[in-house]
């Protein structure tokens, strides 16, 4: 899924700024960037970022998270009220000259059985969620987009 939402987030982008000037930390020698950065990272680790990508001068920051994925696309009763599909898609962008966030975006997304029928039905699986999510994400900026 990482995979998917990188070369999205590209496409996406490079309307924006230009191909050229876009670069994935993945395809990227010479970056000392940790592995996984918090959503509204702290001075220190700010700081941290500017010297390990030096020749950057902002980072997009994505973070995921499948809280539940309860409910199968199909499902065939015997719904427990508790069961439910929960996600959330975070898109954060950092200036490394500031350096701070200029830009924050979340959405959540939650699908949950109230009853069980136990009657055959469809469902959203907490991927197609997470994928709905990051493109709601991307529409907002295309959206709020200046040029």
């Amino acid at each position: 899924m990482q995979k998917d939402f990188e070369k999205e987030l590209l496409e996406n982008f490079s309307a924006y700024v230009g191909r050229n000037n876009l670069k994935l930390a993945s395809e990227t020698s010479g970056l000392i960037l940790p592995a996984r950065i918090p959503i509204s990272p702290d001075k220190k680790l700010l700081n941290e970022l500017k010297i390990g990508a030096e020749s950057f001068d902002y980072l997009i920051n994505i973070h995921t998270n499948m809280a539940s994925d309860d409910i199968g696309s199909m499902q065939i009763g015997n719904l427990s009220s508790s069961d439910r599909n929960s996600v959330s898609v975070s898109l954060e962008i950092i200036d490394l000259n500031v350096p701070g966030s200029i830009y924050i975006q979340e959405v959540y997304s939650v699908l949950q059985a109230y009853k069980d029928t136990k009657d055959f039905s469809f469902a959203v699986t907490a991927e197609k969620m997470m994928d709905k999510s990051f493109k709601k994400i991307l529409s907002r900026i295309e959206k709020n987009y200046i040029d």
